[in-house]
């Protein structure tokens, strides 16, 4: 999860607060597992957990929206993306990608999913340093992604 901060939005503190987000996913296997099965359950009106989810996801979307807005404004995203909706997709893919590593730990791959998702929104004149900060990610890069 991205925090918001006072400072305007950088996009390489961004992008390393999501890996550092996507680090501790991957090294809590059961925590990921045991907050993936409370969201489900939580799409039913009545469980416990509800509201918090509801709430949770609707802060997720605005907070996202707004970065990546400010990211567009600052040169840093394609000027035909639609930020609002990538910002969405984002989140979507994250929480997608978590359930299918649940189900096969060595073969997905969160960096080369989200690598190739945040690339096709940046301007190609950000290519060579996004390279260069993925290149150091220490997220497992498995085959078959």
């Amino acid at each position: 999860m991205i925090h918001a901060s006072a400072e305007p939005p950088n996009f390489w503190g961004v992008l390393e607060e999501f890996i550092s987000y996507l680090r501790f996913t991957n090294s809590q296997r059961l925590k990921t597992q045991m907050f993936i099965m409370h969201a489900i359950l939580a799409a039913d009106e009545n469980h416990a957990a509800h509201d918090f989810f509801e709430h949770r996801y609707a802060n997720m979307r605005a907070q996202y929206m707004e970065i990546f807005g400010l990211l567009q404004s600052q040169g840093f995203l394609l000027e035909s993306l639609n930020y609002k909706a990538a910002a969405i997709e984002l989140i979507a893919m994250s929480d997608g990608l978590q359930v299918q590593w649940l189900l096969d730990p060595f073969g997905v791959s969160h960096k080369v999913v989200i690598e190739q998702a945040v690339r096709q929104m940046l301007r190609p004149e950000h290519y060579e340093r996004f390279d260069a900060v993925v290149a150091n990610i220490d997220l497992p890069e498995l085959s078959g992604t």
